[in-house]
């Protein structure tokens, strides 16, 4: 594949495909924040939806920061190829496929995509629905089930989006995205009309899946987060605990990173110095662990309660 029969459409596609809902945040697929624009403006081409000129702009925004990924994905692994799509790519050489059209003729669509966290779809309401009951009621449907230890929680209000640089304030649906749920999202997103984010659709990652039947899970994540090479261990609970969150504040700190659109979600770096003290933290608070993140400890003092300064 040559650089100049690649096109900016063929580079969306290629980098949301390996996308993963953020399951495992590999480094691998867009990035945390430009993760919802991608999936978007890969939905509309898998409706053979138009782009409008300001989808178009952006698409051509977000190829331009991964070269190098996208380079690898198109190459066919072709060093020399590669090198020609990536040099293309940040010459800004690599040219559209389809000619985008007005914004005003775009047609109206409502999109269901991850939560930045991936722990939850959002069924963003930017157009008519025609039977809204019957969504509600599908959705509710599904927050009757529990995923193992774990209710599932549905709920309706009002956030912001950002479509092509721009937030907008719409009203969603929110349901928990678990292997648990997932059919009856892709289901109900088809039945309903709504774009999908394609990492939905996509095969769940089975071991972060299992684990999270539990009420508290950890698991390792290597690769890149915020523009960062590392490997994490993943503290995923169910609901907030005060003194959990003290512990890893007082004897991680600088080291960990937990907001609120990762959804009660910890990442705290793993290494020699805290592999040995977070192993402590998971079986203290009776955290499910991945085999990866169990194997290799090495003791160290006692973490206890009555150590940290809240």
């Amino acid at each position: 594949m040559k650089a100049q029969f690649v096109s900016i459409e063929d580079v969306v596609e290629a980098i949301a495909s390996q996308c993963d809902g953020a399951r495992r945040r590999d480094g691998r697929g867009f990035n945390r924040a430009d993760a919802q624009e991608g999936g978007r403006l890969s939905a509309l081409r898998r409706q053979n939806m138009a782009w409008s000129e300001a989808d178009a702009r952006k698409a051509i925004e977000l190829a331009a920061k991964y070269p190098g990924q996208a380079a690898a994905l198109l190459s066919g692994g072709s060093e020399t190829r590669a090198a020609g799509i990536e040099k293309a790519l940040r010459g800004g050489r690599v040219p559209l496929r389809d000619d985008p059209i007005q914004d005003s003729e775009q047609k109206a669509y409502c999109y269901a995509g991850l939560s930045p966290g991936g722990r939850y779809v959002y069924f963003w309401r930017l157009a008519w629905i025609d039977d809204l009951p019957g969504l509600t009621s599908r959705l509710r449907g599904l927050s009757r089930l529990r995923h193992g230890a774990r209710a599932i929680w549905f709920r309706t209000d009002k956030a912001e989006l950002t479509i092509n640089g721009t937030k907008k304030r719409a009203e969603r649906l929110s349901i928990d995205f678990n292997g648990t749920t997932q059919a009856g999202i892709v289901q109900a997103a088809k039945a309903h009309g709504f774009l999908l984010e394609p990492a939905i659709a996509e095969p769940m990652d089975r071991e972060v899946d299992h684990l999270r039947h539990n009420e508290r899970a950890v698991w390792l994540h290597s690769g890149i987060r915020d523009g960062k090479r590392g490997t994490w261990a993943v503290f995923d609970l169910m609901s907030k605990n005060e003194q959990f969150s003290a512990i890893i504040k007082h004897h991680f700190r600088g080291r960990f990173d937990c907001r609120p659109d990762d959804d009660w979600n910890w990442y705290v770096a793993y290494d020699a110095e805290t592999a040995p003290k977070l192993r402590q933290v998971a079986l203290k608070f009776g955290f499910a662990q991945s085999p990866d993140f169990t194997s290799g400890f090495r003791r160290s003092p006692a973490l206890t309660p009555s150590t940290v300064r809240t």
